[in-house]
């Protein structure tokens, strides 16, 4: 009885462990977007979606198409329109597109 109190303890703090190094980071911010407003970016939401079936993961992004540090890439309208940084996945194909009809879908003024 005690042994199987002592796995059962174990395997509560492993989740509660996994739990916690598992969770999506916080919310962020990007601000210097000029005058169409800030853009708050949702790990959380973003690691809910699937592309081509599979879940998405912290590596379909970090150190393809983002740096691990904030504030380390110079994300620009011009470089996503060309596929890089958000644009690799917001074509119109994978997740919506980006045009003059879809700014308020990340930027809130």
């Amino acid at each position: 009885m005690k042994k199987l109190l002592i796995l059962t303890m174990a395997a509560v703090m492993a989740l509660a462990v996994a739990g916690v190094v598992f969770a999506a980071p916080p919310d962020f911010q990007l601000t210097n977007v000029g005058s169409e407003g800030p853009v708050t970016y949702s790990h959380s939401f973003h690691l809910k979606q699937k592309v081509d079936g599979k879940q998405v993961t912290c590596k379909n992004c970090h150190m393809k198409l983002f740096h691990m540090k904030k504030g380390a890439d110079k994300i620009t309208m011009s470089d996503i329109k060309a596929g890089k940084f958000c644009g690799a996945c917001h074509n119109g194909k994978i997740a919506f597109g980006v045009s003059a009809k879809t700014c308020n879908k990340c930027h809130k003024k």
